[in-house]
């Protein structure tokens, strides 16, 4: 979504169907079709520039392994054209596994700031403003539009994500 508006295309976000042949499915998709424009589609909260994959990951229906094993076969039957979008998903892909052993190595992080002189920030109670940023109802329109798909998908753009989670914390000031 983007601004609150539908997007025009209403199969551009499809659901989730459950089980690995879809996630692979999912993947092969993705690679074939998205992956040559990642790099510059894949910040634009109107387009279907991601993978889409984060919910089967997340779940483990596909395992990060198997999306780099079928991503290296993929790009060494393709030309050049497919570089940039590769190397840029396999860096965010990456920062998704670092993430992951930041909270291994660091479990004290699932629940408070890595950095010690941020465990001490002044949060607000709100619990009004709370129910207008689960609502997608702030008044800013890229924070709506991503709660709203969220609300009406059970997804959440990558962009629109780290959008809503940064304006939750640093906006609002509301403990994550």
């Amino acid at each position: 979504l983007l601004y609150s508006e539908p997007l025009p295309d209403s199969s551009a976000i499809e659901g989730f169907p459950a089980g690995e042949a879809n996630a692979r499915q999912r993947l092969q998709e993705f690679l074939k079709n998205d992956l040559i424009s990642y790099h510059s589609e894949r910040d634009r909260m109107d387009l279907r520039g991601t993978s889409q994959l984060s919910p089967y990951l997340r779940f483990g229906v596909i395992s990060i392994n198997d999306v780099y094993a079928q991503l290296m076969d993929f790009i060494i039957n393709q030309n050049l054209d497919y570089r940039e979008g590769a190397d840029k998903w396999l860096n965010e892909l990456v920062w998704r596994e670092f993430y992951f052993h930041i909270m291994f190595a660091f479990p004290s992080v699932i629940g408070a700031p890595f950095r010690e002189n941020m465990r001490n920030i002044a949060w607000q109670d709100s619990p009004a403003l709370f129910k207008a940023w689960c609502a997608g109802e702030t008044g800013y329109p890229a924070v709506d539009a991503g709660m709203r798909q969220l609300a009406e998908t059970g997804w959440m753009h990558n962009r629109a994500r780290m959008i809503t989670a940064s304006f939750l914390t640093k906006d609002l000031l509301i403990n994550w």
